[in-house]
C-alpha cells in the first residue's frame, strides 16, 4: 500500500556541511492488515518518518508511493484528500475541540466533503464504532467531561470514521496512565484487525510495540526490525 525508497530527511546545521540528518535513505514497504511498531529514543526522527508516510512532511530525498501513486507527483488538493480518505491520524494529545461534544468531533472530518447518504452513513458507523469502543453513553458529553482515556478513545473512532486505509498513531498512549494505556493499545489493534487496515505506531512503550506483528527500531537514521 505504501512504499519508501531511500527517504532521507535533513535540516540545516551551521556545525555541519550535510546538515542534521534525521532519516538516512530508508525504504519500508506497508501492506494491507500490517501493524507495525516503531520505537527509538527521543529526538530520533520517529514523528518525522510517521509525518512523510501521513503527507505531512516532505523527504529531503528519495520517493514514496501511496497505492501505486508518486506522492511527490500530487498537487496540494489531492493530498489533503488522500489525508482526508486515505489515512487516519492520533496523537499523544487527542485534540478534540473542546466546543463540540462526543459525536460532533468523531463527524469531524466527516462534514466537508459528504453527501446527505454519506453523513448518515457515518453518523451510523459512528454510533457503531462509539458502542464497541464502550462510549456509547458518553456522546453528548464534552471532552473536558472526559477521562484521558475516554478522549483518546474518542480521537481513535475519529481517526476510523472514514475508513481509511492506514492509522498513523504517534505515542497514542503515551499521556496515559498503565490501564487506560493498556486498554487503547488492545483497541487498536481489535479495530485494526476487525476493519482489515494497516496501522503504524510510533511509541516509547514496548509493551504497545510487542501487540503488533512488525517492530522497528530508529537508530542513527536508520531503521532496523527486530523480534
Amino acid at each position: 500500500m505504501i512504499s519508501l525508497e531511500k527517504i532521507s530527511k535533513h535540516y540545516q546545521s551551521k556545525s555541519s556541511q550535510k546538515g542534521n540528518i534525521v532519516l538516512d535513505e530508508i525504504s519500508l514497504s506497508i501492506n494491507k492488515n500490517d501493524s507495525i511498531a516503531i520505537v527509538g529514543p527521543s529526538g530520533s526522527g520517529k514523528s518525522t518518518l510517521l509525518n512523510i508516510l501521513g503527507t505531512l512532511d516532505v523527504p529531503s530525498n528519495g520517493s514514496m508511493k501511496f497505492q501505486d501513486a508518486a506522492v511527490d507527483l500530487l498537487d496540494d488538493k489531492e493530498l489533503s484528500l488522500l489525508r482526508n480518505q486515505k489515512v487516519g491520524f492520533i496523537f499523544q494529545m487527542h485534540h478534540l475541540l473542546p466546543q463540540l461534544n462526543v459525536l460532533e468531533n468523531v463527524l469531524l472530518p466527516v462534514i466537508p466533503n459528504a453527501s446527505k447518504k454519506e453523513k448518515k452513513d457515518a453518523m451510523n458507523r459512528a454510533m457503531k464504532l462509539l458502542k464497541q469502543v464502550g462510549l456509547e453513553d458518553h456522546i453528548h458529553k464534552f471532552p473536558t467531561q472526559l477521562s484521558g482515556g475516554e478522549c483518546q478513545r474518542v480521537t481513535v473512532v475519529r481517526a476510523m470514521i472514514n475508513k481509511p486505509d492506514i492509522i498513523l498513531a504517534d505515542e497514542p498512549t503515551g499521556s496515559l496512565d498503565q490501564n487506560s494505556a493498556a486498554q487503547v493499545g488492545d483497541l487498536l489493534i481489535e479495530l485494526q484487525e476487525e476493519q482489515k487496515i494497516a496501522l503504524v505506531v510510533v511509541t516509547h512503550s514496548l509493551e504497545l510495540a510487542n501487540k503488533m506483528k512488525i517492530k522497528y527500531r530508529l537508530e542513527k537514521g536508520k531503521l532496523i526490525q527486530f523480534n
